[in-house]
């Protein structure tokens, strides 16, 4: 699982893989934490890009089972 934290309003949370492919779309409307399972995902590099309103932010982070 990845924790993300700070949600303050509506949220997006996309998930990419290296090439760019979507791999999931999550939207979170609750203040706090969300989390985002990888169980099923291959090993290796990914990004995170929240959406908050106009601001965005993205994380790259590594799968390893």
């Amino acid at each position: 699982l990845v924790n993300v934290t700070g949600i303050k309003s509506t949220t997006v949370i996309s998930m990419f893989d290296v090439s760019g492919q979507l791999i999931s779309v999550k939207q979170e409307n609750v203040n706090g934490v969300t989390s985002i399972s990888v169980k099923g995902l291959a090993d290796g590099i990914y990004f995170l890009r929240i959406s908050e309103g106009e601001k965005i932010i993205t994380k790259k982070i590594q799968v390893q089972h």
